[in-house]
């Protein structure tokens, strides 16, 4: 492979050299011992015939002396051999034994014959002949008879008298082939002998596009596996096979010869482990599996000038192929200082071999080879050639990130930060064990930092290496040893009774003690339901604590699947899962689908680790119940800021809500209800996807259908719960008016706040965005008409129910279970000083009052403005009181007496008639007295008592000192200011809706 995958697992040389020498094992199938090869053939393949039988028997070392070889097929089975040699005499056969190249080298003379087991086996001996490695003994039997249609498995064996080498061979019996004159196969001797070939330089794979090497144009892709043998053969008798690494044939788009040298076009980059195999025409596979030397950077000979070559980067520790444009090439490398004097840094010299154009450099096994150098070949051949090389290093690092690793459970996760100088890399992670056998391995991508973290698993305990090798270079760089041992983790639940009320989510703490998971099982056989869950502390942050709050929905038992979805979650960034309960107990034999709600009993709970029950508790699912509503009122400059019930309980601190049942036109009505188990289905609305707010999660509760109807029969709405608002009292002829939901929802008149904790939710409308319907029989999932909805007015009064329906499965009662409240739109009316004329002094501290029906907590702008001679204008900022007071003060200190001026006070929403007025007039400034000091009575003298009982005018020290005439702000209150300024509000702080600060007022329940 060039550039892209190759794998390097150690370095093997410990010198540049030519990789072509190749001790090839040749090997038949089914071969015995040590001999390299050998064939059974016969001339006519019809079963029963009278036959010449060739046996073929190779040498696989130097100056072998065989005094005799047996043919034997006693051992064949299935079928068993009945078929059977001459026996008769020794002149039935004929040994001969030839040269590696096919001729013929001796012919054995004075062969004796000997005969067992019926004729299955003959043995033949003769005077002692040479056979070398790579020659083949041949014996032809005549007379032989064949044996039944089948495959037989038959023995050759060089001197049997002494235990010799022997190899195995199938003779096949079908009929196929019925000339006398030849053989089934080409055979040792005749002119296109196929015999087993020796490889005398081992398989390179390299890449080349260039148009000098004679293949580079013969396949659709530019990789090549090269291969040269001992001798001239013919490749029309002969296959090959190229195999990946991974065990995957690769294909083979062309196959090319010369000389002695096979070239093989493949079509795809090789890495190491891939092998080659290679066939004889009598099916035997004489090269067997044989590593091919695999290359990812490749420098061709060509035939431009040495100026005008590009030079070609390679990394420290690759492996480089150079190919020449002739075979047997000798090449010179040089340490490159300049074109001038680039002979004077002579390296090495290394050869391409006999009918082969490449060699190949391992730069990571020399040490005349450093990164940051560059490097000239040249080229000796016919036309010599020079090629620069410049070697970098890749800067592979690997640094495990942790060496010591406890863990608990099946498995652990072991890292490695792996680091490169180059980006956008594949690099393979192995994780090695103490005796270097592969655990867990992946492939990981260096990013644009050129850095990642590669995640392996261990299962055992012991000590570990991950080695990193870069994918395009096959690099390798290893880690320090990572120690990884296995402890005992404790588990325990942070009480022994956890409460809950039915259909609530009920929150049940897990301590970990030394690990980081642990199982928890709810419930058994007992009480009809069991379910489990595997919580997970987080890896990292504040949630990576050794505890885990692992969240039961109870609700959503009664929609509980084999998955469990939704019925467990866990705070935080900690996980919850699913598990059957059978497999953490397999004593369990009921389901964890139940048909209704959770009930209400006692349920067991365990926890696990390691498959071992280590805690024990209980949890108990507690009668639910619908209590109380209670109404309010806030500001309608608050709506919205309430978003937790945190922000409620602040507004409650506050004072900004009021408990009313008189909510002022465009104001917000806060309705509080009491009532427990709704908080589940609450979440498993807000689990879903589609829902994003409690306001939306509330409308699905009130407006889906929870029941389906048999068939045949009419569908009804039947949701979970319901809100209804309805007119008391309307105007004759006329239907009341009664709550449109979806058309109220729509035009934004919503907010709800859930606390499960305190069992109560609070929705909070926004009275004039609330849409009526005059209708009996009003629909909350349909969107009416704006010709069809009306809004409340002042004066009109509402009853509020709220209702748990039996159809959500948290009560049995056939209406629900209900509470109600009612409230009474009133106008937004208000006045100044009672509806009297102003009047203050020209000081400061001046207060100007009013009340009004709007609700506490609302801005009241408040000016004064005179015009004239004595013009001024003062505007100040009051807060409508919970009594419905409003007041601030001004200071008149510096504006001359008698002059008149108009008071004015507005709200956000605007009063009912616009802006509330009245007239004022400046009058004097009350003097204030000077305090007369009292006699001091003398030393020692008494102080005559008083003959009356009129007592002693105190001094008149209460008066206020008259302030100066400025428009400095005073303590104690809202002052005016000369300017319109801004009119400070509640805020975020202030909520919308509240709990009651003062005494709640518990009204009508209806179950």
């Amino acid at each position: 492979m060039t550039d892209t995958n190759t794998k390097v697992r150690s370095l093997i040389l410990t010198a540049l050299m030519v990789v072509s020498v190749f001790g090839g094992t040749i090997a038949f199938a089914g071969a015995a011992s040590a001999a390299t090869g050998g064939s059974y053939t016969v001339a006519n393949t019809a079963p029963g015939a009278t036959t010449t039988v060739t046996a073929q028997i190779q040498s696989e070392q130097d100056a072998k002396s065989v005094g005799g070889v047996e043919l034997d097929f006693s051992g064949a089975s299935s079928p068993d051999f009945d078929g059977s040699f001459s026996t008769g005499s020794s002149s039935d056969y004929t040994v001969t034994v030839y040269n590696t190249d096919g001729t013929v080298k001796t012919t054995v003379s004075s062969v004796s014959l000997s005969s067992s087991n019926g004729g299955e086996t003959v043995t033949l001996t003769f005077s002692s002949v040479t056979v070398n490695a790579g020659e083949t003994l041949q014996v032809e039997g005549e007379s032989f008879t064949n044996p039944s249609s089948g495959t037989y498995s038959g023995d050759i064996q060089f001197n049997p008298s002494s235990s010799g080498e022997s190899v195995s061979d199938d003779l096949v019996v079908d009929g196929t082939t019925t000339d006398e004159t030849g053989t089934t196969g080409p055979t040792a001797g005749s002119s296109d002998y196929s015999g087993p070939l020796g490889v005398s330089q081992a398989p390179v794979e390299f890449s080349t596009t260039s148009s000098s090497y004679t293949y580079s144009s013969t396949a659709s892709t530019d990789t090549y596996v090269e291969v040269v043998f001992d001798r001239e053969f013919d490749l029309s008798q002969y296959s090959f096979t190229v195999t990946d690494a991974d065990g995957n044939d690769v294909t083979i788009d062309s196959t090319n010869k010369d000389g002695n040298a096979v070239v093989l076009g493949i079509a795809s980059d090789l890495t190491d482990g891939a092998t080659m195999s290679a066939t004889d025409g009598n099916g035997d596979t004489f090269v067997d599996a044989a590593a091919i030397t695999t290359t990812s950077t490749s420098i061709a000979e060509d035939t431009t000038a040495y100026s005008s070559d590009s030079v070609t980067a390679a990394y420290d520790g690759e492996r480089i192929a150079l190919i020449s444009d002739e075979t047997s090439e000798s090449i010179d490398a040089f340490r490159y200082n300049s074109a001038g004097d680039v002979d004077n840094d002579f390296l090495f010299t290394r050869g391409t071999g006999t009918d082969s154009y490449v060699t190949v450099i391992d730069t990571g096994a020399r040490d005349d080879l450093t990164a940051g150098e560059d490097y000239s070949f040249q080229f000796l051949g016919s036309s010599s050639d020079e090629e620069r090389m410049t070697l970098r290093s890749l800067g592979l690092t690997a640094e495990a990130t942790n060496t010591e690793i406890s863990f608990t459970g099946d498995s652990t996760t072991v890292s490695a930060d792996i680091s490169s100088d180059a980006v956008n890399r594949d690099v393979t992670a192995t994780l090695l064990d103490s005796s270097d056998e592969e655990v867990d391995s992946g492939t990981f991508t260096i990013d644009g930092d050129g850095q990642i973290t590669a995640d392996l698993t261990a299962t055992e305990a012991g000590n570990y290496t991950i080695e990193v090798e870069d994918v395009g270079t096959g690099i390798t760089t290893e880690t320090d040893e990572i120690s990884v041992s296995a402890v005992t983790g404790d588990v325990s639940f942070s009480e022994t009774v956890f409460r809950e009320d039915r259909g609530d989510v009920a929150e049940i703490t897990i301590d970990l003690d030394n690990a980081d998971s642990a199982t928890v099982l709810i419930g058994g056989n007992s009480v009809s339901y069991a379910a489990a869950a595997e919580v997970t502390d987080a890896e990292s942050g504040d949630d990576a604590d050794g505890e885990v709050t692992l969240q039961f929905n109870t609700y959503l038992t009664n929609k509980g699947t084999p998955t469990g979805e939704g019925v467990f979650s866990a705070a935080g960034d900690d996980t919850a899962t699913f598990v059957a309960a059978d497999e953490v107990d397999s004593d369990i034999t009921t389901d964890a689908a139940t048909s209704a709600v959770l009930a209400d009993t006692d349920y067991d709970l365990a926890a696990y680790i390691g498959g071992e029950e280590s805690a024990v508790g209980t949890l108990i699912v507690e009668p639910r119940s619908t209590d109380s509503m209670n109404l309010w009122t806030a500001p309608s400059s608050t709506f919205g800021d309430a978003e937790a019930p945190a922000d409620v309980y602040s507004a409650i601190e506050d004072g900004a809500v009021t408990q009313s049942d008189e909510i002022a036109a465009q104001d917000v009505l806060v309705h509080q209800i009491g009532a427990s188990g709704v908080y589940g289905a609450l979440q498993n609305e807000l689990d879903k996807s589609s829902v994003s707010s409690q306001e939306a999660a509330l409308v699905n509760l009130l407006t889906t259908d929870q029941v389906s109807q048999p068939a045949g029969e009419t569908e009804t709405l039947d949701t979970a719960l319901s809100l209804s608002v309805v007119q008391t009292g309307s105007s004759p002829n006329q239907d009341p008016k009664r709550l449109a939901l979806t058309d109220s929802v729509a035009a934004g008149a919503f907010n709800v706040v859930a606390d499960a904790d305190n069992e109560t939710v609070f929705v909070n409308v926004k009275t004039d965005q609330l849409q009526f319907v005059r209708t009996d029989d009003v629909d909350p999932t349909n969107d009416y008409t704006d010709s069809e909805t009306v809004t409340a007015a002042a004066d009109e009064e509402f009853d509020v129910t709220f209702t748990v329906e039996q159809a959500s499965g948290l009560t049995t009662a056939e209406d629900g279970e209900s509470v109600s409240s009612t409230f009474t739109v009133v106008e937004r009316a208000g006045m100044l000083n009672g509806g009297e004329d102003i009047t203050v002094e020209a000081a400061s501290g001046q207060e100007i009052s009013g009340t009004t029906d709007i609700a506490p907590g609302t801005d009241v702008n408040i000016r004064a403005r005179a015009t004239g001679t004595s013009a001024f204008l003062k505007t100040a900022t009051a807060t409508v009181t919970e009594n419905g007071t409003f007041a601030t003060e001004f200071d008149f200190s510096g504006s001359s007496e008698n002059t008149t001026f108009d008071v004015t006070a507005s709200a956000s929403p605007q009063f009912a008639d616009g802006a509330l007025s009245a007239e004022g007039t400046i009058g004097a400034a009350e003097a204030t007295p000077t305090p007369t000091p009292t006699p001091e009575p003398a030393t020692d003298t008494p102080t005559p008592e008083p003959a009356t009982d009129t007592p002693t005018p105190e001094p008149a020290t209460d008066t206020p000192t008259p302030e100066p005439a400025t428009e400095t702000p005073t303590d104690g209150g809202d002052t005016a200011t000369e300017t319109s300024g801004s009119q400070p509000g509640f805020g975020g702080a202030v909520a919308i809706v509240a709990l009651a600060g003062a005494a709640l007022i518990a009204l009508r329940r209806g179950n």
